[in-house]
């Protein structure tokens, strides 16, 4: 969301503390910042060169390289031999927001990722529509850009581990959106334009389905539905008359 008066009003479910993954639970939570009273707080087990995010489950390369160019940065992860173990990658868009902390700047829990500068980091999510363009994180304000992956440099920090389910997650229940990966419930429609403060009102008064206790989504949390295989709008068929450029309020 930018700086401008009125977007339209984006509406998760706070429903849960702490969301389990595996069987009964979702396969792929979406961490909030620490200590803010929202589900799913940060949890990061620190080891010598490895980050282990107990919320997603993905092993994060601690350290972030030097800028280089999107093929270097490729072959940095295939290449890797953290641990002992072979299956290191470049993150996927998706995976790379969830350790964005808009708590902190730059962006990132910095005793889990000491040294992390405000740079941009490459994703393999490519861009619709733009080829030969993929998504890039800004660690600085934790912002979501796209970048050329001929002649731009950004930085790597690699990942392994399972990630976001690729599979069908959404299911319609009448006015609401069950994420199955996720945990998370969404109104299936988005408001009219209104200003932040009144979205957030319209989401502590939302009866949607039901449900009590709507309120506006994380950052992390409305990156989380976007689908990169989409545009205009980036979105699930299943969030109808969601509009092609409209904006959505966060907290």
């Amino acid at each position: 969301v930018d700086g401008e008066a009125a977007a339209d009003a984006g509406m998760g479910d706070a429903s849960a503390d702490v969301a389990s993954r595996g069987p009964g639970g979702p396969s792929f939570p979406i961490p909030s910042a620490a200590h803010v009273g929202l589900p799913n707080p940060a949890l990061y087990e620190v080891r010598k060169d490895v980050v282990v995010d107990r919320v997603t489950g993905l092993h994060w390369e601690r350290f972030a390289g030097d800028d280089s160019t999107f093929e270097a940065a490729v072959a940095h992860c295939q290449s890797l031999r953290s641990e002992g173990r072979t299956d290191w990658r470049l993150p996927r868009r998706l995976e790379l927001v969830t350790i964005v902390d808009d708590t902190a700047r730059p962006t990132i829990d910095a005793a889990a990722f000491p040294d992390t500068p405000s740079a941009y980091f490459w994703s393999t999510s490519p861009v619709v529509q733009d080829e030969g363009m993929v998504w890039v994180v800004y660690f600085g304000q934790g912002l979501t850009e796209y970048a050329s992956t001929r002649g731009r440099l950004a930085r790597a920090r690699c990942v392994r581990g399972e990630g976001l389910p690729t599979g069908p997650r959404f299911v319609r229940v009448g006015d609401v959106v069950r994420d199955g990966a996720t945990g998370l419930t969404w109104e299936r429609t988005s408001s009219s334009p209104v200003e932040h403060p009144v979205a957030g009102l319209l989401c502590r008064d939302a009866r949607t389905g039901d449900v009590f206790d709507w309120r506006l989504p994380t950052a992390r949390e409305l990156q989380s539905i976007v689908d990169d295989a989409r545009s205009e709008p980036a979105l699930d068929p299943v969030f109808a008359g969601t509009p092609a450029e409209g904006r959505l309020w966060i907290q």
